[in-house]
C-alpha cells in the first residue's frame, strides 16, 4: 500500500520502465516517462527524489540512443545522418526539455539542437518539411511543433516570434 497518489503514480511508472529501443518516436515517448519522474513529488515541476537505479540507468541509456539520431550540424534525423528533419529536430528539443534537469549530461547537445531548430527556420516564419517529391513547402504542424519546442525551452525570442507571426498570417 502506498501513501499517496503521487508515490502509487511513481511505483507504477517504475513498472513501465524499461531500456529504451525502437523507433524515434517509441524512444522520445519512453524518455518523456521518465520526465514524470521528476514531477510526481513536486507540484511545482521541479526536481523529485532521487530515481532508482533501474530507472537511472533506463534514462542513460535513452540518452545515450537520441544522441545516436543527432546530426553533425546539431539537428536529428530518422538515422543520424543525411539531412536533419524539422519535425525530430522540433520533438528532440522538446523531450529534452522536458528532461531538464536530468538532461545536464547531455546538456551541450541540448543547445546545439535548440540552435539548430532555431537556425533551420526560414525567413518567412515558417519550418518547411520536404515531401516524398522532394519539393519543400512551409507547413504549419511543423512551424507549430517548433515553435512549441521553442516555447518550452524558455527560448522566447525572434525565432518564436517570427513563427508565431507566420502561423497567425498562414
Amino acid at each position: 500500500v502506498q501513501p499517496d497518489v503521487a508515490s502509487q503514480a511513481r511505483a507504477a511508472l517504475e513498472q513501465l520502465v524499461r531500456r529504451p529501443r525502437g523507433c524515434f518516436e517509441q524512444l522520445t515517448s519512453m524518455m518523456r516517462l521518465y520526465a514524470l519522474f521528476q514531477r510526481l513529488d513536486d507540484p511545482d515541476g521541479g526536481p523529485a527524489g532521487r530515481p532508482t537505479r533501474e530507472v537511472h540507468d533506463a534514462f542513460l541509456a535513452g540518452m545515450q540512443q537520441l544522441a545516436w539520431h543527432e546530426t553533425p550540424t546539431g539537428g536529428f534525423s530518422w538515422f543520424g545522418h543525411g539531412p536533419a528533419d524539422p519535425r525530430l529536430t522540433a520533438t528532440a528539443v522538446a523531450t529534452m526539455a522536458e528532461l531538464d534537469p536530468w538532461s545536464l549530461d547531455a546538456s551541450d547537445m541540448f543547445h546545439r539542437t535548440v540552435d539548430h531548430l532555431a537556425a533551420s527556420q526560414h525567413d518567412d516564419g515558417s519550418w518547411h518539411v520536404t515531401p516524398r517529391d522532394g519539393d519543400p513547402h512551409p507547413c504549419a504542424a511543423v512551424t507549430s511543433l517548433s515553435a512549441l519546442s521553442l516555447a518550452e525551452t524558455g527560448r522566447h525570442g525572434d525565432p518564436l516570434q517570427r513563427a508565431l507571426v507566420w502561423l497567425v498570417e498562414n
